[in-house]
């Protein structure tokens, strides 16, 4: 009887430890810097009536924007404040031929070119998406929030400045 009831305690011992690690940022497998920002997702899909999948994509191409807009420091500040910022940027669809090569010759032009080349990217990764283009002008204010709650009015204002 003692080995049996000593078996399950030591079972019982097991299960809770492991629930308690599973707890643990970093102990999981993954931690908080490789979920993206569910709070965020979850905001898109109740608000915006979109998939999971298109709040993640939609939201990765608009941060895909944003990064090639800022500096790479203001927008390590991004980052650091929107958990799971690799995760978006790699839930974006991928630009097609027509898209980057607007995005090439952007860059060579430079000023507003270049942002309108990177308009029409966010506007063929929404297309990807299912999404008409307009609905970035829907994600946008609802990132905003997001990022000011989670990083500050500095982070929200830099998003601002690139996605101007």
């Amino acid at each position: 009887m003692k080995i049996k009831a000593l078996k399950i305690s030591f079972v019982s011992v097991l299960i809770i430890l492991l629930s308690a690690c599973s707890s643990i940022p970093g102990l999981d497998g993954g931690g908080e810097s490789s979920t993206p920002a569910m709070g965020l997702v979850s905001a898109l899909t109740k608000k915006l009536g979109v998939s999971n999948d298109q709040a993640m994509g939609g939201t990765g191409a608009l941060f895909g924007l944003a990064k090639k807009a800022l500096s790479s420091s203001d927008f390590a500040k991004v980052s650091e404040s929107i958990p799971g910022m690799d995760s978006l940027l790699a839930a974006a669809p991928k630009a097609s031929g027509l898209t980057e090569k607007l995005g090439g010759l952007g860059a060579v032009m430079g000023g507003g070119a270049e942002k309108a080349a990177g308009l029409a990217g966010v506007a063929g990764s929404f297309s990807k998406l299912g999404l008409s283009p307009e609905m970035a002008g829907k994600f946008v204010p609802e990132i905003l929030e997001y990022a000011k709650s989670s990083g500050g009015e500095n982070v929200m204002n830099m998003l601002k400045g690139a996605w101007k």
